[in-house]
């Protein structure tokens, strides 16, 4: 192993040695991303194949924490984000729902429905980069989402499609008042079982040992029910 004496080098080995130090940065940070992309790309290619069709819905974090003083959350999202959306448009024809996490809020700012453009799935995330703030209350809209899922397939079952939820996020759900999502899917799945249904969750699991994704909480967890914690990507496919 070699060490290298700061205060011995002149200014200009300096600049040299952090922009060689930078560089190898960037080099992991873009390894580590197109490792995380291409893991949800083929989780979500496993989820979603099912002749039933899927209706998917991806939650994007919009708080502060994203991207105020470090951009590496929000670049490691981007990517995730613009890996999911081709893999998950083909398999919902009726297109993708965008949602940003983020406090009450008109719908139409946060919510966009029905996308099946890469570009325009991106420009709608991209609009929120330079206004990131506030919290994460994630709960409330997994929750809203599923219990709309649950009534749809209870009135008309033969044509609801099965619902996929993809959730990128940097920490833990701020409303720590609402259910948990753990409990929100088994809500659901005895909801569905009462109705007659035969509701299937799928889930898989991944952790990184990167330091770099696992300092910004960026941790691909596909999936559940959750462990001790919320935080992370996260994928739930519920019939």
């Amino acid at each position: 192993m070699s060490t290298t004496v700061y205060s011995q080098l002149n200014k200009e080995q300096m600049i040299h040695k952090a922009t060689e130090l930078l560089g190898q940065v960037k080099e992991a940070e873009a390894s580590v991303t197109q490792e995380t992309t291409n893991f949800i790309q083929t989780e979500t290619s496993r989820v979603l194949l099912d002749g039933r069709g899927t209706d998917t819905s991806v939650y994007f974090d919009v708080s502060g924490s994203m991207g105020h003083y470090d951009s590496r959350p929000w670049n490691i999202q981007h990517a995730i984000v613009e890996g999911i959306v081709p893999t998950a448009a083909e398999y919902d024809s009726d297109g993708i729902d965008l949602i940003a996490i983020m406090e009450e809020s008109p719908m139409e700012e946060g919510r966009k429905s029905k996308v099946k453009d890469l570009k325009v799935a991106m420009e709608f995330v991209n609009k929120f980069r330079q206004n990131l703030r506030g919290t994460t209350p994630t709960r409330q809209l997994f929750k809203k989402d599923v219990r709309a899922h649950v009534a749809a397939c209870i009135k008309d079952p033969n044509n609801t499609k099965r619902l996929n939820i993809v959730i990128v996020t940097d920490g833990e759900p701020s409303d720590t008042h609402n259910d948990s999502m753990t409990k929100t899917t088994e809500w659901a799945t005895l909801e569905l079982s009462s109705a007659g249904g035969a509701p299937k969750n799928t889930w898989a699991s991944r952790t990184s040992s990167s330091p770099s994704s696992s300092h910004h909480g960026l941790l691909p967890y596909v999936g559940g029910p959750q462990p001790a914690g919320e935080r992370a990507t996260r994928q739930s496919s519920a019939t």
